[in-house]
């Protein structure tokens, strides 16, 4: 059972970011607004924070409904309506996140399985820029293999949540700010790149996340590492880059700094290892809906992507400050 219900969790940690981009390539591919596309992936971002209340629907119910939204989510892609996107985006990512919750307390997938499947679901998402019929199919694909493939069955448990650890709250909200910092820039940044190619932005994404991964796998085998001046250091670089991507819109350039955004960031890692509190992924998903959310309403009187860019600045800087306040007497939970 645990070997069918790991590979579940594996195709459905693809499939996330996998219709992320979708939702980005597509709306980019259009040439749709900008703010439209932003509320459209905000909207996918605040099915994280619903989908603990979705989860209560069960799996023989989660699996045929997830099935049915990928289905009209690839109709809707090709009829580009933003508020009928919109919409289903926010109900495909609450029952898809329902359902992954659900897996992950039976699983025992790794870090580095569920990494790699997050790259392989980044690099499908460019899928969106082209023709409707790889679209459609692309769609179509998926939602069989949730329909068919993806039958293992766990059942709803409540957890009760721990009791915070001294010195988790501070780091709660850097922990929030954090993820604000990246939903701001992370989709806009891609607008701004001149001779873009749309079906490879997916492949390119992953170059960010390569640095994000890398930052963790350096000292995560070594040591359980917490280090609040190191975060806060890294999101210092961080601010730095994404000013830097402010002047530039030459695929190169912006290329190594995504990467240098992914490799100072990725010092976040670090939170796993410090003061826990119960509601650290309700935060971590309220942070991902400011950031894309912050994003929209920057753009929509200004019109360009270097205002959403400014945010992710400042939210990085923010994040940076965050992190140096926290106290020198937090320490973290253990050490190998």
């Amino acid at each position: 059972m645990k070997r069918s219900t790991n590979r579940d969790l594996m195709v459905l940690t693809a499939l996330a970011p996998m219709v992320e981009l979708l939702l980005l390539s597509r709306g980019l591919r259009v040439n749709t607004s900008l703010v439209h596309v932003c509320v459209t992936l905000t909207c996918y971002q605040a099915g994280y924070l619903v989908a603990d209340f979705v989860r209560r629907l069960g799996q023989n119910t989660l699996r045929p409904v997830t099935a049915g939204l990928m289905l009209l989510l690839g109709v809707s892609l090709i009829y580009w309506s933003w508020i009928f996107t919109a919409v289903l985006a926010l109900a495909f990512s609450a029952a898809l996140q329902a359902w992954r919750r659900s897996l992950k307390p039976a699983s025992s997938v790794t870090p580095k399985k569920k990494n790699t499947m997050k790259a392989i679901g980044m690099a499908a998402g460019g899928l969106g820029a082209l023709p409707n019929p790889v679209v459609i199919g692309a769609c179509l694909t998926a939602s069989v293999v949730l329909l068919i493939a993806c039958r293992s069955a766990v059942q709803f448990t409540k957890v009760d949540p721990a009791a915070p650890t001294p010195g988790s709250a501070l780091l709660l909200l850097g922990e929030s700010v954090h993820h604000a910092h990246y939903f701001a820039y992370a989709y806009v940044m891609w607008a701004r790149i001149a001779h873009l190619p749309l079906p490879l932005m997916g492949m390119l994404f992953i170059i960010g996340w390569i640095g994000y991964f890398l930052a963790e796998y350096l000292v995560r085998d070594r040591h359980r590492i917490f280090s609040p001046k190191a975060m806060a250091l890294g999101h210092a670089v961080c601010s730095a880059a994404i000013c830097a991507m402010v002047f530039t819109t030459s695929l190169a350039p912006t290329m190594l700094l995504w990467f240098t955004t992914g490799l100072a960031g990725g010092t976040a890692f670090m939170l796993g290892n410090g003061p826990q509190h119960p509601n650290r992924e309700r935060f971590e998903d309220l942070g991902h809906v400011v950031g894309i959310g912050g994003a929209a309403l920057v753009l929509a009187p200004v019109g360009t992507p270097v205002a959403a860019l400014w945010l992710a600045v400042v939210l990085a800087a923010i994040a940076a400050a965050i992190f140096v306040a926290v106290p020198t007497n937090a320490q973290p939970l253990s050490r190998r």
